[in-house]
Parts: C-alpha cells; structure tokens; sequence
C-alpha cells in the first residue's frame, strides 16, 4: 500500500539532502508528508481510496495582505481560467487560514524524481515571486493544510 507514493518520498529526500519523514497512513488510510524547497513547504497527499496512481501536491504561496486579498484572489481566478490543460494545478484558498496554495496532481511513476523534482523547483520559484510581488505571510503547515484540502472534496 502506497509504495510508489514512498518510493517518491525517498527519492525526493534523498535528492534534497533530506531525512524520510515518519511515513504511516492516517486513519482514512492516506499517507501525507511535507517537503521544503528553498524554504517553500510542498505538501503530499497520496490517498488510495481517491487514486492508486496520482499524489496531490500543495505548493504553498502564502497569504495575501488583509486589504489585497479580493484584488490576489481575484488574479488567482483568473490564472485558473487561463489554465485550462487537462491535469493543470489549481489556486485554492484554505478558508482555515487563508493561505493560498497551488494544488495538482503527479502520476505516480511516469518520470523519474529528477524531473519531478526540476518541475517543483520551478512551482518554488513561482511561489517565491508571488510572495515577494505579494508580500505574502506564511502561517501554517503544509501537512496539515494538505489534509484539510482534501477533506474539502
């Protein structure tokens, strides 16, 4: 049970030079792990009740400045109408904490990690200019926004 997601994990961490995080499912048996690049949180949620073959991944961008958030969310809505690729990741605001996020979907084992890992590079560094054009605040884990995302389905 969620093999290539783990395999993916080890992967990533031994890329980066990172430790394995503690890799158990939770109790509706999804298995959830958070990375950092460049000190961007990335959050993963393999859930095989919802795909044996895909993880979700959240880049996390942060929150927009109280009086910018209807102007940014209304940029956000506007990228994902112009994004309209199958499979394209999605903007979404965590109504918990108002952090937007970048989330989408990986098949599970159609390119090797190296590539995986030079497609979330370049999400990073989108996020890092959406902070610094934003200003944006970072307030939450991505483990746990990444678990409430998807209990949101």
């Amino acid at each position: 049970m969620h093999s290539k997601a783990i395999g993916l994990c080890s992967n990533l961490c031994s890329l980066l030079g990172l430790p394995l995080p503690d890799l158990r499912a939770d109790e509706d048996g999804a298995l959830c792990f958070t990375v950092a690049i460049k000190e961007i949180e990335i959050g993963f949620v393999a859930d095989e009740r919802v795909s044996a073959d895909h993880i979700q991944y959240l880049v996390h961008f942060g929150s927009a400045p109280d009086e910018r958030e209807p102007l940014v969310l209304r940029e956000l809505l506007h990228a994902n109408l112009l994004s309209q690729q199958p499979g394209a990741p999605v903007f979404a605001r965590d109504p918990q904490t108002g952090e937007v996020v970048l989330a989408g979907l990986l098949q599970l084992g159609a390119c090797p990690a190296e590539q995986v890992l030079a497609g979330l590079v370049e999400l990073v560094d989108s996020a890092i200019s959406w902070r610094n054009t934003h200003r944006v605040v970072q307030n939450v884990q991505a483990g746990d926004a990444a678990r409430r995302l998807l209990d949101r389905r």
